[in-house]
């Protein structure tokens, strides 16, 4: 199953994604880094893959590589990032 983390870096979303790796998960990080650390990664960097991009900005979101779409798997979209915090900073 494929899934994608908005947030991902963050306390609760680094979490979440130990456990969807654990579970089998490819697991897409969408996180600004503007909150979360890449620390809280480090169990997984090597199992996910890590986008740094601000949710709030869709236009340069949807302008990411690797491209990927619903229609190509996309089993899971876990919006966590905090955006009303995000914007204050």
């Amino acid at each position: 199953m494929k899934s994608i983390i908005t947030g991902g870096a963050g306390f609760i979303g680094s979490h979440l994604c130990e456990r969807l790796v654990a579970a089998g998960h490819e697991v897409i990080i969408l996180d600004n880094f503007s909150l979360g650390k890449k620390s809280n990664l480090k169990k997984v960097k090597d199992k996910i893959t890590i986008v740094k991009r601000d949710i709030r900005k869709i236009k340069r979101l949807l302008n990411w590589e690797p491209k990927i779409s619903i229609d190509k798997g996309i089993s899971m979209f876990l919006k966590n990032a905090n955006v009303t915090k995000a914007n204050s900073v």
